[in-house]
Formats: structure tokens, sequence, C-alpha cells
């Protein structure tokens, strides 16, 4: 039986971000994001602890998406994943997480 994906607002404008930003390139970079999103996605859905922890903040786990980080958490109650940020693997994504809980 699949999870439930959750994508929270925050990951939400995370991906519009990319794909606003991608647009500017050629014309199959958005489309190869969403591909490796979608496939990153079924990936979490069909099996969420597939994925190891994020190792600077186990809180979450993250799965790939090209060059993006998907970060999320299990809920295991609800059977649900919740997406809670998708960014960019070369960004100083601690510094990114830190500063939300301040």
């Amino acid at each position: 039986m699949s999870w439930k994906i959750v994508t929270l607002p925050k990951a939400q404008r995370d991906i519009l971000a990319i794909l606003d930003y991608l647009s500017g390139f050629y014309p199959n970079t958005p489309r190869n994001f969403v591909q490796a999103y979608r496939k990153a996605e079924n990936s979490i859905k069909n099996n969420p602890y597939s994925w190891s922890e994020y190792h600077d903040y186990p809180l979450y786990r993250r799965a790939i998406a090209g060059k993006y980080l998907v970060l999320y958490i299990v809920n295991d109650e609800a059977h649900e994943v919740q997406v809670h940020r998708v960014l960019r693997g070369s960004l100083d994504i601690l510094r990114i997480i830190q500063n939300e809980e301040q």
C-alpha cells in the first residue's frame, strides 16, 4: 500500500521557484526537473524508509530529484509523508533550516 504524500506550502513554493528559475534555460529543463521530482515522489510513496535520514538534520529524510533534495518527514500513524522542503543540494541546507526555526 502506498503512502499518502502531503506537500506543505513551503515545499510548494520551493517547487514553483525552481520551475520559475529553470524556465530561463532550455525548454526541457523544467520538464526534466518535474520528471526527476515525480520519480523521487513515487519512490517515497512506495517506501519512504528507502531514503536515508538527512545527515545534517536527522529529523528529515531526503530523496534526490536531480540536483535537488526533497526533505520529508514520515508520519507512521497517519501513513503519510510530509514534504517540507525541496532545495538545491549545493545550498547550505542546514543553515536554511536553522534560520527557519528562529
